[in-house]
């Protein structure tokens, strides 16, 4: 029996604080079939980061 991994859905988290910016960025990653999420600074950013930690595949 073969058993093969889950597969993750690439996740990006954006930080960009000009939302038109930000719409295209997200239009990219949709077609791409990544999930994301954005934050506009630093700050918020790492509360994201703290409050669910980025998988890094390794």
């Amino acid at each position: 029996m073969i058993h093969k991994a889950p597969v993750h859905k690439p996740q990006a988290l954006v930080i960009e604080d000009d939302p038109a910016i930000a719409k295209e960025v997200a239009n990219i990653l949709k077609s791409l079939d990544h999930g994301y999420d954005f934050a506009v600074d630093q700050k918020t950013a790492r509360q994201r980061i703290d409050n669910q930690p980025i998988e890094t595949g390794s």
